[in-house]
């Protein structure tokens, strides 16, 4: 009975010192934070992770855990430092390596993504899910024959073979292999004829060729596998687009937002149709959401600059094209485009100065070249002008003829 009393005792101060030990009570906040972050309250769930590191600045776990927060929230420095602090303290976990790889390929650090991937792999050459990231990586980074090693690699273990000889298809079709990619897309189906992503990829082969009909059939059997496959809709709607049948191409673009409401090119593609069938508002909108979802995007900022411009919104026109310009300072295009809207602005010289950065930028663009001679003969400098009109002229671009045939004489 004495014995048995002791061994309690010592149970309950075993079990007592559990509680007490700091790791415990960091494991308790950490878990806490997991069912914040579970309802969205990450404001909570930041605190409970903090509080667990400031507990316990030795769990790795713990920095894991804010690094995969701060990095859904776009603080991407500081999740860089939470994987670095959980790294240091536990070097040998490859899961660590791959989920800061995944970060830095998100911050374009892509020479570091792959030397995190490949230490990865390092530790546990095994886990095919580790190559699987990796190859997946090196298709972003465009390094198309590392990729297929890998790829070919997974088929011969047997790891997800469809979806493989998928990827192996639209390699191959970004190469422009046509034979190989189609035999790809065959053995991704002779495994399951009902491969949506096998369809869709051959949609995408018509399209290159410029078989427009073929392409719409390839992107509806996809769609009719899979109905929530966003991006056949997408492609589907191009190819649409390419037919004249806008209209379906926008409702194929609505349909694939339901499922996909934060794919900004889908947006833009739909943007561009709307402006084309002469919708300005419905086109100023769906660039506006394409822009909310990726700021960055120029394509859109430029777009969208030219449909205020073309709405007469001119100083909104020229905040975008500011902003482009900041993105982007070495395109002529976008120069350009600022010198357009300064020149609608009555704002002369401002736009010759844009145009001079263009022609810098690109010696030979006859439509800035024309733009700066027109900026020219609307400041009373005849001269200037139709040097850059008769220069115009030199380089074929038709529209400088009649100008300066009215202006300069022949």
């Amino acid at each position: 009975m004495k014995i048995l009393l002791i061994l309690i005792n010592l149970f309950l101060s075993l079990l007592l010192l559990a509680q007490n030990h700091p790791q415990t009570k960091a494991l308790g906040l950490v878990q806490e934070g997991d069912n914040h972050a579970r309802l969205g309250n990450w404001e909570k769930a930041e605190f409970s992770y903090t509080n667990a590191i400031n507990t316990d600045v030795t769990f790795a776990d713990a920095y894991m855990k804010r690094a995969v927060l701060f990095k859904k929230l776009g603080r991407y420095q500081e999740s860089l430092s939470d994987y670095n602090m959980a790294i240091n303290l536990n070097p040998y976990s490859e899961y660590i390596y791959d989920q800061r790889a995944k970060l830095k390929m998100v911050a374009s650090d892509y020479k570091g993504a792959l030397d995190d991937i490949n230490k990865a792999i390092a530790i546990n050459p095994q886990n095919d899910k580790l190559i699987e990231h990796r190859a997946e990586d090196l298709i972003l980074l465009g390094n198309y024959e590392q990729a297929l090693k890998d790829i070919d690699t997974l088929i011969s273990h047997r790891y997800h073979v469809e979806n493989k000889y998928e990827q192996k298809a639209l390699i191959y079709l970004l190469k422009n292999d046509i034979a190989n990619s189609i035999a790809s897309i065959d053995s991704a189906l002779s495994i399951n004829p009902n491969s949506s992503l096998a369809y869709d990829i051959l949609g995408i082969y018509d399209l290159k060729n410029q078989q427009y009909d073929d392409a719409v059939s390839a992107f509806t059997k996809a769609i009719t596998i899979n109905p929530e496959f966003a991006m056949a809709y997408y492609n589907r709607a191009i190819a649409y687009r390419y037919l004249g049948k806008s209209e379906a191409a926008i409702k194929d673009l609505t349909k694939a937002l339901e499922t996909s409401h934060d794919m900004s090119n889908i947006y833009f593609a739909r943007a561009l149709i709307k402006k084309e069938l002469g919708d300005m508002k419905g086109a100023l909108s769906d660039y506006d959401k394409a822009l909310i979802i990726d700021s960055s995007y120029t394509k859109a900022l430029y777009n969208r600059a030219f449909t205020l411009k073309f709405m007469g919104d001119y100083t909104n026109a020229l905040n975008d094209a500011e902003q482009i310009i900041g993105l982007q300072p070495e395109s002529a295009e976008h120069w350009n485009l600022k010198g357009n809207i300064h020149l609608l602005f009555g704002d002369y010289y401002k736009a010759i100065e844009a145009y001079d950065e263009a022609i810098y930028l690109n010696y030979e663009y006859a439509e800035a070249i024309y733009n700066r001679g027109l900026a020219y003969l609307m400041s009373y400098r005849p001269i200037r002008g139709c040097n850059d009109l008769r220069h115009c002229l030199d380089l074929q671009y038709e529209k400088a003829k009649n100008v300066y045939k009215n202006f300069c004489g022949n």
